[in-house]
């Protein structure tokens, strides 16, 4: 299973055409959007472990978030992350996700899993940061000799997103050169 990149972005292309109006404003009103598009937004305190979840039941469709996610940042990752996963991985009815599985324990995934989660992430990271906005904005910084960090901090501050995502849109948009594996094992050729 390789990372469907032309599929995300076509799917992330026709949610900004449908909803503009949520994509024009720095940041991305990701909260309106889920509730346009009719998706209910279920905040609980699911135990420790759980960071989100996408449910899909026929015509009903739910994002599980934690409320123990206190950082906003964070919890707007997980929003369209899991809408993320609504979008692209409709033959699954449920889908959990535990605390920063999608960042940082990729190990305990089968690689089936794996791919999943990343195609949810960079689905956010197009979804959170558009081209539109993002990448004149960072050629912007990138023209005043500002260093690669400063940058994603800088973009992370003005788009209200984890730093962590900012680094992997600036790979996705060409910014930064994707790692060799990602060429070699998970990109459709």
């Amino acid at each position: 299973m390789k990372i469907r990149f032309d599929e995300i972005n076509a799917m992330a292309d026709s949610l900004f055409l449908d909803n503009e109006e949520y994509f024009k404003a720095v940041p991305v009103d990701i909260f309106g959007l889920i509730k346009r598009l009719k998706i209910r937004l279920a905040e609980d305190d699911y135990g420790n472990d759980f960071s989100g979840a996408a449910i899909c039941d026929g015509k009903t469709k739910i994002i599980a978030i934690s409320s123990k996610i206190t950082n906003k940042r964070e919890k707007r990752l997980v929003a369209a992350h899991e809408l993320g996963h609504l979008f692209l991985h409709d033959n699954t009815r449920l889908n959990v996700d535990k605390t920063f599985v999608a960042f940082f324990n990729k190990q305990k995934l089968s690689f089936e899993e794996w791919t999943k989660e990343e195609e949810a992430n960079i689905f956010a990271s197009t979804i959170l940061l558009p081209e539109i906005s993002v990448g004149p904005y960072i050629s912007k910084l990138q023209s005043e000799q500002m260093e690669e960090e400063k940058i994603i901090i800088r973009v992370a501050r003005k788009f209200k997103v984890p730093i962590k995502i900012v680094s992997l849109r600036m790979m996705t948009l060409g910014f930064y050169r994707l790692p060799s594996f990602y060429n070699s094992h998970f990109i459709n050729a």
